[in-house]
């Protein structure tokens, strides 16, 4: 039962109190919608579940996997159930409910979770659990796929100032690395056909570097013909834009689209190429 400031109508089934119903107000009335709807699903689920455990028993390893996908396909339908219940319900209670259970179990990202609170209507963004939600979409941290990487600028080799924000409308890969790091160097010339491949059709690629010494870095972007933009604070593993991004080993980097949203992190090989392919043909 929603407490509502009306008169709420309950009658209660003793033998099957999940099928009591509650009806008079609108709040109340929102959530029987909700749960009829959502009692289909689970209707389905319950039965792919025995269907899961019979075929276990049975020792019938494709009636199994068959189950296995059927239950996955379920969940991906309560999901998108819930968010279209948020989204055609904005000035209803329970989509504050839902919209904190999504961000919670992490089944949304940050910035689809804030698009769907934005639309709240005022009434429902003063209920406890939105106040809870945008508490927790407020807080800051370690930037995660799905946030909009935070922008920053430090001098390039030459002593001029690059900021992310520069190449804003483009896909980038931020590149957290070092002449001193072994691993980093090895990756290098990945990234540079990589880059030659795919900067004329909109890739960019910005390079920080954790480096102490200006000549070793100098010495190390000449070498391994690294030919986009590279800044460095010099300051070792005391970067302050490393210390923002959480970075805590290198090589380190992140993917971002052509909105400046983080889409993927640490990617290498075939798995970076294919990304970046799928996003700037998006």
């Amino acid at each position: 039962v929603i407490l509502e400031n009306k008169k709420i109508n309950i009658t209660a089934y003793k033998d099957s109190l999940q099928f009591s119903k509650v009806t008079g107000t609108k709040h109340n009335e929102d959530y029987a919608s909700y749960v009829k709807g959502a009692r289909i699903i689970n209707k389905k689920m319950v039965s792919k579940n025995q269907e899961r455990y019979q075929a276990r028993k049975d020792n019938d390893s494709l009636k199994h996997l068959l189950a296995e996908q059927q239950i996955e396909n379920l969940i991906k339908d309560i999901t998108n159930y819930n968010i279209d219940f948020v989204k055609e319900h904005p000035n209803s209670f329970y989509s504050s409910v839902i919209l904190y259970q999504l961000f919670m179990s992490k089944q949304k990202t940050k910035k689809e979770i804030k698009e769907m609170y934005d639309n709240l209507s005022d009434e429902i963004k003063q209920t406890a659990f939105s106040k809870m939600l945008a508490k927790e979409l407020n807080k800051g941290g370690i930037p995660q796929v799905g946030d909009i990487a935070p922008d920053f600028s430090a001098k390039t080799p030459s002593g001029e100032l690059l900021s992310l924000s520069e190449v804003k409308g483009k896909v980038t890969i931020i590149d957290f690395w070092a002449s001193w790091c072994g691993p980093c160097r090895v990756e290098n010339p990945h990234l540079v056909s990589l880059y030659n491949e795919f900067h004329k059709q909109g890739l960019n690629i910005i390079g920080v570097s954790l480096d102490k010494s200006k000549t070793n870095w100098e010495k190390a972007i000449e070498k391994d013909k690294l030919s986009w933009g590279q800044i460095s604070n010099l300051k070792y593993w005391q970067d302050p834009i490393a210390q923002t991004y959480g970075v805590r080993a290198i090589p380190y980097s992140l993917i971002l689209n052509k909105e400046g949203e983080i889409v993927a992190k640490n990617l290498r090989g075939y798995a970076l190429k294919k990304k970046v392919e799928e996003l700037l043909n998006n």
